[in-house]
Parts: C-alpha cells; sequence; structure tokens
C-alpha cells in the first residue's frame, strides 16, 4: 500500500507541482510543499487532531502558509489569497 501511494504521490501530485514551480530545486521544494500538506491533512482529516480539525478554512490557510511560502522558496510577505497573483517566475 506504500508503495502505491508513493508512487501516486510522486507521479500526480509532486511531478505536476514541481513542473508548476520550475527553477532551481523544483523537486524538492514540491517535495517539502507535499510533505506540509500531507501532515495538514492528516492531522486534520485523519487522526481529527484538536484544534486543527475545528479551525475554519480561513485559521488554517492563516496558520500553514507561512510554511507553504517557505516549503515553496517564497519570501514569507503577505498570505496568498485567491485574489492575490503569484509573483512571476523570475522572482521564485
Amino acid at each position: 500500500m506504500a508503495a502505491l501511494v508513493k508512487e501516486a504521490l510522486e507521479g500526480e501530485i509532486v511531478e505536476r507541482i514541481s513542473e508548476l514551480v520550475g527553477g532551481m530545486h523544483a523537486h524538492k521544494r514540491a517535495v517539502a510543499f507535499s510533505c506540509v500538506m500531507a501532515g495538514l491533512i492528516t492531522t486534520r482529516y485523519l487522526l481529527r487532531l484538536e484544534p486543527v480539525v475545528s479551525m475554519s478554512r480561513e485559521e488554517v490557510v492563516r496558520l500553514f502558509t507561512p510554511q507553504l511560502r517557505l516549503a515553496m522558496g517564497m519570501p514569507l510577505g503577505r498570505p496568498l489569497s485567491p485574489r492575490t497573483p503569484p509573483p512571476p517566475r523570475s522572482a521564485r
């Protein structure tokens, strides 16, 4: 089972994120992003660990945006929102 999950994660998620972000160490940054997301998903939806499970979507975004930005090699500036475009590729 672990091998199937690993294969799916690497081929379907990590590789796509890596291609999307591009640049130096894109694969490592995509894996780091996936690790943070996997931890969040496991904690919130499988383990149902408080207080994460009771947080609003906005709270989760506010709390985890810095970790996700660091994993992707992005500046910590203001949190991304649906209205905030990502920085240009040259700035990544």
